[in-house]
């Protein structure tokens, strides 16, 4: 077995498909379960006026940008990663405000990007969505070559035996 993974191609073609397959079972969450990772820089920088998330939600990954208002105070985090789960159902009956009043500037094909201007605290949002299949279907690819890759051809070098009965 050790053997298997000596050519950095495979060490490398397996990380892929592990994560290929970690990111098919998040996506098959998402249909029931939003996931989000709240990331707030402003737990070591108070004056900094922003948040992240990095959001799994109905087959899509996302990324939304909370942004306060400039004179209004930085976001005031307790942690700076918190991690947060919600029934999908649980979720859109009570989404939040910023979230209701979202513009999608671009959309296509389960791509996206909209942006959302309130004045609940003077917040806005920007949201970047991908689907998850976008990120799946390349790294599955990547397993792929470089797990079975094209079997080499023939060298030159190799030495033919002549036949047993040729030339009597």
């Amino acid at each position: 077995m050790d053997e298997f993974f000596k050519p950095w191609q495979r060490k490398i073609g397996s990380i892929a498909l592990l994560m290929a397959c970690t990111l098919t079972l998040i996506w098959l969450r998402s249909d029931v379960i939003r996931d989000e990772i709240d990331l707030c820089p402003s737990f070591y920088w108070p004056q900094l006026p922003w948040y992240g998330e990095i959001v799994s939600l109905q087959g899509s990954l996302g990324w939304h940008r909370y942004e306060v208002e400039p004179g209004l105070g930085g976001i005031g985090a307790e942690f700076p990663v918190t991690l947060h789960s919600y029934k999908v159902k649980h979720y859109f009956s009570c989404s939040p405000i910023i979230e209701n009043t979202l513009v999608w500037q671009w959309k296509w094909g389960g791509f996206g990007y909209g942006a959302s201007k309130t004045h609940l605290k003077g917040m806005s949002a920007h949201v970047w969505i991908i689907p998850f299949w976008s990120v799946i279907i390349p790294l599955t690819l990547i397993a792929t070559f470089l797990l079975f890759p094209r079997p080499r051809e023939l060298d030159q070098k190799k030495l033919t035996e002549p036949i047993a009965n040729e030339g009597a």
